[in-house]
């Protein structure tokens, strides 16, 4: 796959990504995927590539996310460690 192939595909994998989060539109894959291979398989395959990756990888950072803030108001709801005594 060329440099130019993958540039261009990250490129719209990005804007395709925005549009779905302004418009709650899924669908625009769909779509957009058909015009790519339409007109080059390699862009519409790098497209698809990038699309799943930026998708995984926002999943995976949300997952980090949601699981750093469980752990963070796990430690701020626990106990404070009793002090050691001198006896």
């Amino acid at each position: 796959m060329s440099d130019l192939a993958s540039k261009l595909a990250d490129e719209i994998a990005t804007d395709v990504m925005r549009l779905m989060d302004e418009t709650g539109d899924d669908a625009i894959i769909g779509r957009v995927t058909k015009v790519l291979a339409d007109q080059s398989q390699t862009l519409e395959e790098a497209f698809v590539v990038s699309l799943r990756v930026q998708m995984a990888a926002r999943r995976a950072k949300a997952l980090v996310a949601r699981t750093r803030a469980a752990h963070e108001a796990e430690q701020a709801a626990a106990p404070a460690p009793a002090a050691p005594s001198d006896g």
